[in-house]
């Protein structure tokens, strides 16, 4: 196992668990994505350097790519799109997503 893997298996628990504590700003009724799989989604696109949203809609759904998400992550029923993410950012309290970064900074 590589050691990105390692440590994304040794993180990841703790970040999901502090990112499900941020308030969603979306309407409850219109959410197809949890707010976890869009933060998540948008932690990949970082880790692998796209450098548009349409470059990530083309990448991450190739179906090897999409296939290996989903061993790691077996929840991910679909990917969102990059322009829902976009959305979510637009609207999301970002003072939440400092703090989650800060809580899980001082708990390593």
């Amino acid at each position: 196992m590589s050691k990105p893997c390692r440590i994304l298996r040794r993180e990841l628990p703790a970040s999901l668990k502090r990112l499900r504590q941020i308030p969603d700003p979306r309407h409850p009724n219109k959410c197809h994505h949890r707010l976890t799989v869009l933060l998540l989604y948008r932690l990949l696109m970082f880790v692998f350097q796209f450098a548009s949203q349409r470059e990530v809609n083309r990448e991450m759904t190739r179906p090897q790519f999409e296939a290996n998400l989903k061993l790691l992550f077996p929840e991910l029923e679909t990917l969102p799109h990059a322009d829902t993410l976009f959305r979510l950012l637009r609207d999301i309290d970002v003072a939440h997503l400092e703090q989650a970064h800060v809580d899980l900074g001082s708990a390593a």
